[in-house]
């Protein structure tokens, strides 16, 4: 399913990030500051799941972060498990993140 991912769209105003489809919406939800995105909750419709929705939506969060030079926290489970499990994400993580209790 991965290849045939819709775009993801950044609402800004709902603090998401999102994919729509059929059966549903999947969403990264997040908090800004300066400098600094939290990202907070993964969810991906039931019927969606393992279809590599949630590594879309991640890998998309994190080059955002990226290319707009923001440091992340990875609050979300999900995130920060998908960036445990592909270090070539963990240069956009916050410094002063604590990888022990996930904040």
């Amino acid at each position: 399913m991965t290849d045939s991912l819709p775009p993801v769209r950044h609402l800004e105003s709902d603090q998401a990030f999102v994919m729509d489809f059929a059966e549903g919406r999947a969403m990264i939800t997040y908090d800004r500051r300066p400098g600094v995105i939290r990202f907070l909750h993964t969810e991906v419709p039931d019927l969606l799941q393992g279809q590599g929705i949630a590594a879309g939506l991640a890998r998309f969060v994190l080059a955002f972060s990226r290319d707009a030079g923001l440091e992340v926290l990875p609050l979300c489970p999900y995130v920060k498990a998908y960036i445990e499990r592909h270090p070539d994400w963990r240069d956009v993580v916050s410094p002063g993140f604590d990888w022990s209790r996930g904040g």
